[in-house]
């Protein structure tokens, strides 16, 4: 049977808003490349693209170098040039080995960069990863259950708050965030006894993220132990949260969670990759400029103690949105997604806690946006009616169909029907 033109045109259709709200994402950022800011990271990532291009060494500074100084000042151009006329100044092999650990970032910006030049190249690939967590937030959105308005709502939020504009920056923050939403999504199919759909995005997430950067990957796999040992227990996201998954998905992705962490610290191991204790010699040496320091876990803890008192104070308005988020999740009443969301947003305070009073700090901790958008979608009633239930024994009362009655105490004491 011939199906209906406009049938066959209804994804198309489906798809006209978001990609409506795409190309204004587009066009702003195009209105705003004046402000697109190309830093000494991006320089490196730069390189390590050129490099994966086929470029020498120094063909591959030359050229990072020159997309450095135009994307500087007006005017400064040639004076930027004259300056640093070797490349950027480097901190030494500790501070270059962690940017070598990276390789993903680059890979993925290495055909852009080929076929447009590094600033396009760049910028390109900001607005493809941005695009790809736009569709992945949809996927996740429409699996829990939310609306066409509201998922529009969540996408608005990604794209035109903090996460779409980190994800534009030619950094890593956009490919950590596709991989962070794709390991989200997987978590949640797993706990939602979908697993026909769940292993592919988990597995990909989680494999890419351990290429951009790895101790992200790492985190991910911690929080994804504690999401899945929080369904389990089901009395600790109870009693209000009442559609919880089962101990089996539950305990599966738990497994994975610590499977997945625990491979990448041996691999990291046997590879000889910086770990914890290097990021923390580099933020309190400033990169390596100064003599190490003794006990640098102790002093990163007390750093972070006071940043995130600090941060409670200047960040009002987010931690009002956030506690927000969360009561419409509570609200909701679906521990899964609550769980699940609420750990993709802990890999930002992770990673703002281990790096307390760095440069760009908002950027670091720019995932624990992710309950936000996915969060306030559930305002003005767009998310729907919610689950609510008392026990899972519970049900509504019965009432008596029209031309019948109930039973009376005197008819069950004498056996009468009612």
């Amino acid at each position: 049977m011939r199906r209906h033109p406009v049938l066959l045109l209804r994804p198309v259709l489906l798809l006209r808003p978001v990609l409506l709200l795409f190309f204004l994402f587009a066009v702003m950022h195009l209105v705003l490349l004046p402000q697109w800011t190309f830093s000494g990271d991006s320089y490196r990532y730069a390189v390590a693209a050129l490099r994966f291009t086929g470029a020498s060494e120094g063909a591959a500074h030359a050229e990072a170098l020159r997309a450095y100084c135009s994307a500087q000042d007006a005017g400064s151009y040639a004076g930027c040039l004259a300056d640093v006329p070797a490349g950027l100044r480097s901190y030494g092999q500790r501070y270059e080995s962690v940017f070598a650990a990276r390789p993903g970032y680059p890979l993925l910006v290495a055909p852009l960069v080929v076929l447009c030049g590094v600033l396009p190249g760049m910028w390109l690939a900001g607005l493809a990863l941005s695009g790809v967590s736009v569709w992945l937030l949809g996927l996740l959105l429409r699996e829990a259950g939310y609306g066409a308005r509201a998922v529009l709502g969540g996408q608005a939020l990604l794209l035109f708050g903090p996460l779409g504009y980190w994800a534009m920056r030619p950094l890593t923050e956009g490919a950590v965030l596709a991989c962070v939403l794709a390991c989200t999504l997987g978590a949640y199919r797993v706990v939602a006894e979908r697993p026909s759909g769940a292993w592919g995005p988990l597995g990909a997430g989680f494999g890419v993220l351990a290429e951009v950067k790895y101790s992200s990957a790492l985190m991910v796999g911690v929080v994804l132990v504690g999401a899945g040992l929080c369904l389990v227990r089901p009395r600790l996201v109870r009693p209000r949260l009442v559609r919880t998954s089962g101990q089996r998905p539950a305990l599966l992705l738990a497994a994975a969670g610590a499977s997945g962490a625990a491979g990448l610290a041996g691999l990291s191991w046997l590879l000889g990759l910086p770990g914890p204790a290097v990021a923390a010699q580099d933020l309190l040496t400033h990169h390596f400029t100064r003599p190490d320091v003794a006990d640098p876990g102790m002093r990163i803890v007390v750093l972070a103690v006071r940043y995130w008192a600090e941060w409670a104070r200047d960040e009002t308005a987010f931690v009002v949105l956030l506690g927000l988020a969360g009561w419409l999740l509570w609200r909701r009443g679906d521990a899964r997604l609550a769980v699940t969301v609420a750990a993709a947003g802990a890999v930002g305070f992770l990673t703002a806690s281990g790096l307390p009073g760095a440069a760009e700090q908002d950027r670091l901790w720019v995932l624990m946006w992710v309950p936000v958008v996915v969060g306030l979608p559930g305002l003005g009633g767009l998310v729907g009616p919610r689950v609510m239930r008392k026990g899972p024994e519970w049900s509504p009362p019965l009432r008596p169909l029209p031309g019948t009655r109930t039973a009376s105490v005197s008819d069950l004491a004498e056996g009468q029907p009612s």
